[in-house]
């Protein structure tokens, strides 16, 4: 999926600078300390909804975060992962921000990006951060596992025990399309992934196998 509205957020105790892109326009703006992540996120999707606005032609647009979840790295670095919400009339893009912040550090940064859905399964990374987008693929679930554990993806009777870490297997809800890979995955960068979207009857509708972050490749059939 190709990403049409990026962002990078870079939050300090002194300012905060916003630089958001837009098809091939930019913007730079400095504004006051946000000290919260709530207040991050604000801002961050009040950024996000006037660029998608404007790439989707609408008077004006008011995008709603749902949060994700949370991963934690050994380093101290924490990422929360936050995106649309139910997609207001005449907006095809979704968007995700994630806030990242250290333990021991008085700042925090983010990152954000914007596009519209595809069939492609896309990985997007952030150093060790990895985020997924399953497109407009219709799932609540996706198992993800690091490709060369497994080859391929574990019964039902035995996925619990995948869950536990056993295998290297997690279960990933999907929220507004997209899901936050555990840093026990995405910490490496050169991590092949191997991907299967799954329905609501644990049946998997589709699958990718050997994708690297960042990239995104077409699910094959299961």
């Amino acid at each position: 999926m190709v990403q049409a509205v990026v962002g990078k957020f870079l939050h300090s105790s002194l300012s905060i600078a916003i630089a958001v892109a837009i098809l091939a326009g930019c913007s730079n703006q400095p504004g006051p300390v946000l000290s919260t992540e709530a207040e991050r996120v604000q801002q961050a999707f009040s950024d996000l909804s006037l660029g998608v606005a404007r790439k989707d032609s609408v008077s004006s647009v008011q995008l709603t975060p749902v949060h994700v979840g949370v991963v934690s790295f050994a380093d101290g670095t924490k990422a929360s992962l936050w995106v649309t919400g139910p997609t207001p009339a005449g907006v095809r893009s979704h968007c995700f921000y994630v806030d990242v912040t250290k333990l021991g550090s008085p700042g925090s940064s983010g990152e954000s990006a914007c596009g519209g859905p595809t069939k492609m399964v896309t990985l997007n990374r952030f150093g060790p951060i990895v985020i997924g987008d399953v497109g407009t693929w219709p799932v609540p679930y996706v198992y993800i596992a690091s490709h060369g554990l497994q080859t391929e993806i574990p019964t039902t009777a035995i996925k619990n025990q995948a869950i536990a870490g056993q295998t290297h297997y997690y279960e990933l809800p999907i929220t507004s399309g997209y899901f936050l890979v555990p840093s026990e995955l995405s910490a490496d960068p050169k991590a092949m992934f191997l991907i299967s979207l799954t329905n609501a009857a644990q049946k998997s509708v589709g699958t990718v196998s050997g994708l690297v972050a960042p990239g995104s490749a077409l699910p094959f059939s299961s």
